[in-house]
């Protein structure tokens, strides 16, 4: 689907939103078609659901303007123009799980969300509890963080204050630049048995090594569109921009733990990626290529059960 491009993210990020309303409402299949037409013309349990997760994610109430046969553009339009009632969430909790058993973390791209890893959770180890981590930033009353240690530090002591048990299993999963958050992350935690499921996602290196004045200019074009679209575009640019920068400066500390890079047909932004860049970051590397699938691929074609066996190994 392709949305104004001033608007773009916003748009990305309420399309997986609505997908995941869909699903949590047991109408996935059916209401393919109509998200595929970008109109919002749902059942109420979808619309309820859609309009909570909208408001969780951006802060924002939609339920006064919304209506019937309102596009996904014209909603992000909408949120531009709206004040911010609460701070957005960040993490969200996608599946219990059973105690003891451990947590999956999982991390979406720059620009993406944790609503597009709905199906991916589905195929997860089913005792253990599954948390997604949108990026943050978004809250306006509150700054974006600059440095590594500044995402890292609040989801690390998050997760410890929601009880993770370091002794049970660990799992990270990170997609593109959420690869290099997720590692981060998992070093920190240092648990006893943590496991590494990557997407596309470069080492925090890549970054530092592609040529400043092109990340500058991507940047910059980047921001002279978002400047038309709106507030939150603006922020969900800036804070891309951020964390682009605040990889260029980390350096990837080794992690104890094993590491599975699934590595799609596409070609990547960031250069060649394969085993030989992950190697000295990890206990060991294992690298597996799906040359059928494009970057985005594995979730726009619900092609989650082929990264399986990376968890049910771990």
């Amino acid at each position: 689907m392709k949305y104004p491009p001033e608007i773009r993210h916003t748009c990305g990020i309420l399309h997986h939103l609505l997908q995941q309303a869909a699903a949590v409402s047991r109408e996935s299949s059916a209401f393919a078609k109509m998200i595929d037409a970008d109109v919002l013309r749902t059942s109420d349990r979808i619309r309820a659901c859609f309009l909570d997760l909208v408001r969780g994610r951006f802060g924002r109430r939609l339920d006064d303007e919304f209506r019937d046969h309102l596009g996904i553009a014209d909603c992000a339009r909408l949120i531009q123009t709206l004040p911010q009632i609460e701070s957005p969430l960040s993490r969200q909790v996608i599946r219990q799980g059973c105690p003891g058993s451990g947590r999956v973390l999982l991390f979406p791209g720059i620009h993406g969300s944790v609503a597009a890893f709905h199906r991916l959770a589905g195929v997860m180890p089913e005792s253990m509890e599954v948390v997604g981590w949108d990026h943050l930033g978004l809250d306006e009353r509150a700054g974006i963080p600059r440095k590594m240690e500044d995402i890292v530090a609040p989801i690390s002591q998050a997760e410890i204050q929601n009880g993770l048990d370091l002794e049970a299993p660990v799992y990270v999963f990170g997609f593109c630049v959420g690869g290099a958050l997720g590692q981060a992350v998992l070093h920190q935690l240092a648990p006893r048995n943590g496991r590494l499921v990557l997407l596309d996602a470069h080492p925090a290196e890549a970054v530092a090594f592609y040529p400043r004045w092109r990340r500058g200019l991507a940047i910059a074009k980047a921001w002279k569109v978002a400047m038309s679209g709106g507030t939150v575009e603006r922020r969900l640019v800036r804070i891309g921009a951020c964390q682009l920068h605040a990889l260029a400066r980390h350096r990837t500390r080794p992690i104890d733990a094993d590491l599975t890079l699934f590595r799609s047909g596409a070609p990547l932004s960031l250069g060649p990626l394969a085993k030989e860049h992950w190697n000295p970051h990890a206990r060991t590397v294992k690298e597996i290529v799906f040359s059928d699938l494009g970057h985005a691929d594995l979730f726009r074609c619900g092609q989650e059960q082929r990264i399986t066996e990376a968890f049910a190994a771990a």
